[in-house]
């Protein structure tokens, strides 16, 4: 399949992702919006399906600052190629939502995996001294989606879909474990290489809901307590009588007034409750 996007042009198989094709965007009369994007095609028989993915800023003229100095982005663009410049690019979201398969989700994982394995590699290269930190996110992202597949007592597991897949997790992380033997492998005489994680893994068993927990427990109040489909939004909260409430990854917020739009009470005439729902959360 032939792709045509402004003035670039891919040809694309069946099962294949692109590289990184720069478009632009028109904002207003004289303004454009640089970026980038990465297409899949998933088939053309019965019926024409192509995957495009998040469009990034693009790191060889970005639309903002994404790097400090400023022009770093573009340099390291130019020496190892367009990278993906959202901060988590393993696409679990076209995983989860069935939008891509296993093996389309780590096709793409690995193209994620290998660009910041190229740039670590890159800057090791150019490295002098001081402190060099390198973060690798793609064990990390591979492991939330594909964990289940190395355990056999989860009770989602399916033998004939999981295991084939019970050896992904190792190969990332012998992947990395690599990149770490080749930054040893130029280390001086006083040098320090510090390997860490920033957490275990084990399979996901239970969740906790901390919204559900504070309306259960008088901290959350709500309009219509039999509503059937989440309006979303916090639409069914009565702040007026809401005390706390539960916001993005585990953030927990008193409703004070002042800052929120309807607060329940003054910061200071909180915090009772603020001591309660702490110690709850924890």
């Amino acid at each position: 399949m032939k792709l045509v996007a402004g003035s670039e042009e891919r040809l694309l198989k069946i099962g294949e992702w692109s590289d990184w094709v720069p478009l632009e965007l028109k904002m207003a009369a004289f303004q454009k919006l640089h970026a980038e994007a990465r297409f899949y095609l998933k088939r053309l028989d019965p019926y024409f399906e192509l995957y495009a993915s998040p469009l990034d800023l693009d790191p060889l003229n970005p639309a903002l600052p994404i790097s400090t100095p400023g022009s770093y982005a573009a340099e390291l663009a130019e020496a190892t190629g367009r990278f993906y410049t959202q901060g988590m690019p393993e696409e679990t979201k076209g995983l989860k939502t069935g939008v891509l398969s296993r093996d389309e989700f780590l096709a793409q994982a690995k193209i994620a995996g290998d660009e910041v394995k190229a740039q670590f590699h890159h800057v090791l290269n150019g490295f002098r001294d001081g402190l060099l930190f390198y973060y690798f996110g793609n064990v990390d992202q591979v492991s939330h989606m594909m964990w289940r597949a190395r355990d056999p007592g989860h009770p989602a597991y399916d033998a004939a879909k999981d295991a084939p897949y019970a050896h992904v997790i190792d190969d990332c992380t012998s992947a990395s474990i690599r990149s770490s033997a080749r930054a040893a492998a130029q280390l001086g005489r006083s040098d320090l290489l510090v390997v860490m994680s920033d957490h275990g893994f084990t399979s996901w068993r239970r969740s906790f809901h901390l919204n559900s927990w504070l309306r259960d427990n008088g901290y959350l109040a709500v309009r219509n307590p039999y509503l059937r489909e989440d309006p979303g939004n916090f639409g069914n909260v009565d702040w007026t009588k809401t005390r706390a409430y539960a916001l993005g990854l585990n953030g927990l917020y008193i409703n004070v007034k002042g800052r929120e739009g309807i607060g329940h009470r003054r910061a200071g005439g909180s915090r009772g409750a603020r001591a309660r729902v702490s110690g709850a959360s924890c």
